[in-house]
């Protein structure tokens, strides 16, 4: 509006432009500063919005990038995981010896992820780890003439490093073993019990 009065003024008195052509040019240099001003605020929102999205590019790229070495993890455990299954449950001490000797510092993740896997996050199914009658044979620290399962320290690790991965609250790796095996020995003990009570009737 302001412009086509000028123009206006400019083409019924050209003396006008003479006279007013300082007040002309403040008015334009004012224009021009306010635009520069909007467009200096607009490149600066453009580099900061281009600054989040480059950010936000980097952070999912990182999160595909871990995504991919724990899928590749996983798969290498799966693959590595189905022969050492074959080995549970456990019959004998002999057995345990021998698996004791095939687990080393290098696979010791393998076999865990294993027994975790056996034990389907409950340890009431330490029996499919180890057979109840080998259970009834051994304790954790070797005590009372039982065979010790610490002395089979790369199984004892393996087992305890297992269990550590299930979702147990309040107990200790070895504190939760030790309450596992207690518990599968009663209930041994009580199923003899009955099975002495049904021949005596």
């Amino acid at each position: 509006m302001f412009n086509i009065r000028i123009t206006y003024l400019l083409y019924l008195n050209p003396q006008f432009a003479e006279s007013n052509q300082d007040v002309y040019e403040v008015v334009c240099c004012s224009h021009c500063e306010i635009f520069q001003k909007q467009l200096e605020s607009l490149n600066a929102k453009v580099d900061k919005l281009q600054r989040v999205v480059e950010t936000q590019n980097a952070a999912i790229m990182d999160a595909i990038a871990g995504q991919k070495v724990a899928t590749e993890q996983l798969v290498r455990q799966e693959s590595q995981k189905a022969p050492v299954v074959k080995y549970f449950p456990i019959c004998n001490i002999s057995e345990m010896q021998q698996l004791e000797n095939k687990i080393t510092c290098d696979n010791r993740d393998v076999y865990e992820t294993a027994i975790s896997s056996i034990l389907q996050f409950n340890l009431k199914n330490v029996t499919l780890v180890i057979r109840s009658d080998v259970i009834n044979a051994l304790n954790v620290d070797g005590s009372h003439g039982k065979v010790g399962l610490k002395s089979f320290k790369n199984f004892y690790h393996t087992l305890t490093g297992a269990i550590a991965k299930l979702p147990l609250k309040g107990l200790t790796p070895e504190e939760s073993l030790r309450k596992a095996l207690q518990f599968e020995k009663s209930k041994h003990f009580k199923k003899i019990y009955r099975q002495k009570t049904k021949m005596i009737l």
